[in-house]
C-alpha cells in the first residue's frame, strides 16, 4: 500500500530535519483537530497541519482554509491567539519535486493568489530550516 501524498511530504520534510530536533506525529482517534506534527528543540515547540495538494493552481485562488477540518481552524487559531508557535504547511510537487510553503499568523485563514502560492513555494530543505530556526 502507498502512501498517501500528504504523509510523503510529510515524511521527506522530517528526512531533511537534524535528527537532534524531536518531532512527534499527531494521530489520535479521540481528538480531532490537532496538528499533524509537533516539534520540540531548545528554543520552543511548533505545530505544524500538513497539507498537500496534487495541482497546482493556474488561475484560480487557493483557499488554505478550505484545507482544514472545522476542527483544525478551530485548534490553529485558539492556540495562535494563546501564543503558541503553529503553521500550516502545504506541499506539492513542483518541477518534479516535492516543495511546499508554510503559512502562519493565520495566513491560512486567507486566499492566495496563484502568483502569491508560486512565489511562497520553498525546499523541503528550507522547509526543515523554517522548523529548526522556530525550535533551535
Amino acid at each position: 500500500m502507498s502512501a498517501k501524498p500528504e504523509t510523503t511530504f510529510s515524511n521527506a520534510v522530517r528526512a531533511a530535519l537534524p535528527k537532534d530536533i524531536y518531532s512527534m506525529k499527531n494521530s489520535n482517534q479521540y481528538v480531532a483537530g490537532v496538528p499533524d506534527l509537533w516539534f520540540s528543540g531548545p528554543k520552543g515547540d511548533l505545530w505544524v497541519e500538513m497539507k498537500f495538494i496534487s495541482k497546482l493552481p493556474a488561475k484560480r485562488i487557493i483557499r488554505p482554509y478550505e484545507l482544514l477540518t472545522s476542527l483544525q481552524e478551530q485548534w490553529l487559531r485558539s492556540r495562535y491567539e494563546e501564543g503558541r508557535n503553529v503553521a500550516v504547511m502545504i506541499g506539492c510537487k513542483h518541477a518534479n519535486k516535492i516543495k511546499g510553503l508554510v503559512l502562519r499568523d493565520l495566513a491560512w485563514e486567507k486566499d492566495i493568489s496563484p502568483q502569491e502560492f508560486y512565489a511562497l513555494i520553498v525546499s523541503k530543505s528550507e522547509l526543515a530550516d523554517f522548523i529548526k530556526e522556530q525550535v533551535m
